[in-house]
């Protein structure tokens, strides 16, 4: 349903340089992305982001090392932390709209720089060994919170 109506409004707008597609298997998306200039994350203004966004279509988007273009209002933001897009406010179309002219203004060569940002950030601060040692350091802080209560 969204997919049609957003055809038409690409369509009323005269909008030649993007792409509808038919849904793909998981397994094909890296390849996709790859062949993407800007990718583009949107999550809506919803007290479930309360505690931080956790989403995994960033940490593909990173791997593929190209820019995003964020939207979304959570207290955590990977892609302003890593530099490796522009973020802009959840459920802003115009701001969404000059994310985006902010990004294909930029040369390939700075594109490319931003998305290695986005790719380092990744590896750095998003990889298994990293998020282990954050989820023991809070556990070790919990049970020695909970310990001096007893």
């Amino acid at each position: 349903m969204r997919k049609v109506a957003c055809e038409k409004e690409a369509s009323f707008c005269k909008l030649s340089n993007l792409e509808f597609r038919e849904p793909v298997p998981k397994t094909s998306l890296p390849h996709l992305q790859c062949e993407a200039d800007i990718l583009i994350a949107a999550i809506t203004d919803s007290k479930s982001y309360r505690f931080g966004l956790n989403l995994n279509k960033l940490c593909s988007y990173f791997a593929s090392a190209r820019p995003v273009l964020f939207s979304g209002n959570p207290p955590n933001d990977p892609v302003a932390d890593s530099k490796g897009g522009i973020s802009v406010k959840a459920e802003d179309p115009k701001a969404m709209a000059s994310g985006l002219k902010q990004l294909a203004s930029m040369t390939a060569a700075e594109r490319v720089g931003m998305g290695k940002l986005g790719h380092h950030y990744a590896q750095s601060m998003l990889s298994i060994e990293t998020l282990g040692k954050k989820m023991e350091t809070m556990l070790g802080s919990a049970i020695a919170e909970f310990s001096k209560r007893t």
